[in-house]
């Protein structure tokens, strides 16, 4: 079975919209409305397993890109997934994780939590292999984008007067031309 968003042009058996489930491979999955890299999109959480499937929103140590200035939009479906319990594996739609370790690095150089992860992820990384899932404890402790109601990251780009879905916004300007 194919399970696509409703309303995208994508088309499958069966159209979902937040608030759905989907049963697969013995599992209940929670649809979860994270749109903002598109109109429609969808991530899917299972409870009882803690995973989420996060498609192009969330990556390890990054978000998709944003489409037609849906930074507020984008920023409050980040802020979803990040709600999720902590111990949630992420398995996301594609891998940029070791641009998205450098981008933060950049932005954060002294950033303990980050280097460790960057030291981490280069000694266990192996070509052509894509990296183990994430927990969003993790995420949240390393990822930039689900960071942007810290001072600290506010700090980094000059921006502490301004709210979260204002920071978000740069961050994601930045990586989309760093």
């Amino acid at each position: 079975m194919v399970v696509a968003p409703a309303g995208a042009r994508l088309h499958g058996d069966r159209a979902v919209r937040g608030g759905d489930t989907v049963e697969a491979a013995g599992l209940t999955l929670e649809v979860l409305d994270v749109a903002g890299h598109t109109d429609h999109d969808v991530a899917f959480f299972s409870r009882e397993a803690e995973l989420a499937f996060t498609g192009d929103t969330l990556f390890l140590c990054g978000c998709g890109r944003v489409t037609g200035e849906r930074w507020e939009q984008m920023w409050s479906s980040l802020c979803r997934l990040r709600d999720l319990p902590p111990d949630t594996r992420v398995y996301c739609g594609h891998d940029y994780t070791l641009e998205n370790l450098d981008f933060a690095l950049h932005l954060q150089p002294d950033q303990p939590a980050v280097q460790r992860r960057r030291a981490d992820f280069t000694a266990a990384a192996q070509p052509g292999r894509a990296p183990a899932p994430s927990t969003l404890a993790e995420e949240r402790a390393t990822n930039p984008f689900l960071r942007c109601d810290t001072p600290e990251l506010a700090a980094a780009v000059d921006m502490a007067d301004e709210p979260p879905a204002q920071i978000f916004a740069q961050i994601r300007r930045m990586k989309s031309s760093w």
